[in-house]
Order: structure tokens, then sequence, then C-alpha cells
């Protein structure tokens, strides 16, 4: 049937199969997400990795924490004691900012915005580039993506 593919759950490990059921790359993971395009993340042990769709490790990922963000990167964090701090790497895992932002919003498809922090300021990244200035005490989402 071709490329389809579904990341799935048993006995605490994740693991993909095609439509017709067949477990793929022979591997199964302590975490896996589900595709970006055509790469995904899955982490092992304390490790964090990016592979392609035949299972083949694109780039190792040296963070404490690694999530999804939005259609064309993940949001990566080091802790340092009490404190996140989070940038973006794109789907090869080559970074698009520096761990700098204390705090990170969520993607907003409809004005293609993230929120993010710094030391209590706050502004809005579009794609890599900070397009709203991190300066402001306090940022909502937009609302419905409509200007006043």
């Amino acid at each position: 049937m071709g490329y389809a593919r579904a990341m799935v759950q048993m006995d605490d490990r994740r693991f993909y199969i095609d439509s017709d059921g067949n477990h793929l790359f022979g591997a199964s993971y302590d975490h896996a997400e589900t595709f970006h395009h055509d790469r995904v993340m899955v982490k092992e042990g304390e490790r964090y990795r990016i592979t392609d769709t035949q299972g083949k490790t694109v780039a190792l990922m040296n963070y404490d924490q690694v999530s999804p963000q939005s259609p064309w990167c993940w949001q990566a964090t080091r802790i340092k004691g009490d404190i996140y701090w989070s940038g973006f790497v794109d789907l090869n895992g080559k970074e698009l900012t520096p761990l700098v932002y204390d705090e990170v919003g969520y993607y907003d498809p409809e004005v293609r915005r993230i929120r993010v922090g710094k030391r209590d300021k706050y502004g809005f990244l579009m794609s890599t580039r900070e397009v709203i200035p991190v300066l402001y005490e306090y940022a909502e989402i937009f609302d419905k993506g409509r200007r006043a």
C-alpha cells in the first residue's frame, strides 16, 4: 500500500506499523512521535534521535527533552537546575534558534506564530525569526489570527 505508517504501543513500547499491520524498522522505542513529513523523533533510554521513513538515524539529539512544536520544527530543551532553556531544531536536527527561551507556547497555525518568553519578557517567533521582539511583560496568544 505504500508509505502509510502508524505509531502504536504495546507493553509500554512504541513502534511503527504499515497499513497491513507489519512491524516496521525492526525496532521499538521508549517513546516515539508521529511523523513530521518524512522525519520522526524517537527516544531510547535517555537519548533522542531523528529517524527517516526507513528507520535510519538522521541526527542524534543531545537534549534533556524534545517535543513536537510545529510542522517545521521540534522544541529542544536543556534543563539547568530549575530552569528549562528551550530553542528549536529543524526536522534534520539542525539548531534553528539558540536555547535561550525559558517559556515556549504552542504553535498557532492560523497566525504561524510561537509565543516565547525570556526572563519574564515575551514576544513571538515566525519560523525561526523573532517577528515580534521579546520585550513585553505579558503576551496572550492571538485571537483567531485577526488584528484589531
